[in-house]
């Protein structure tokens, strides 16, 4: 299910929440963070610096641009796609199962996929009925 990005900052976290709740809860999940630096003025990099730093990684984001995150870290996981969508970036979140992923993309789309067709419709549906409400 293809969208495009909320241009309002608040949707953007909204869109976060919305999204993650729907993955699988898996044992764990990755984000993996790229393309950044494509718009450089709708970015603060100490900001996720020091977001890595407060979840436990010291390396810069070019040498571990990836994060394993547990269920519960669910606000941590939900923080760095806020971050990346904030920023305008490159975004991958793939549960552990392979079941669901959640692509943004620097170039203010996104999708989230399921390998499962029901769960696939349903955040479908979830989500066109959020923006017929005008919810992001």
């Amino acid at each position: 299910m293809e969208f495009k990005l909320p241009k309002d900052s608040g949707r953007k976290v909204w869109l976060s929440r919305f999204l993650y709740s729907f993955l699988d809860p898996s044992p764990e999940l990755l984000i993996w963070l790229g393309e950044w630096g494509v718009w450089s003025s709708s970015e603060h990099m100490p900001l996720m610096t020091r977001l890595r730093q407060a979840l436990g990684e010291p390396r810069s984001l070019i040498e571990t641009p990836g994060h394993l995150v547990t269920p519960e870290e669910v606000d941590d996981g939900i923080s760095l796609l806020a971050v990346a969508l904030l920023f305008v970036w490159d975004c991958h979140v793939i549960t552990a199962s392979g079941r669901d992923v959640i692509f943004v993309s620097h170039d203010e789309h996104g999708w989230f996929g399921s390998r499962d067709a029901g769960v696939a419709d349903f955040v479908s549906g979830q989500l066109a009925e959020a923006l017929a409400r005008g919810a992001a």
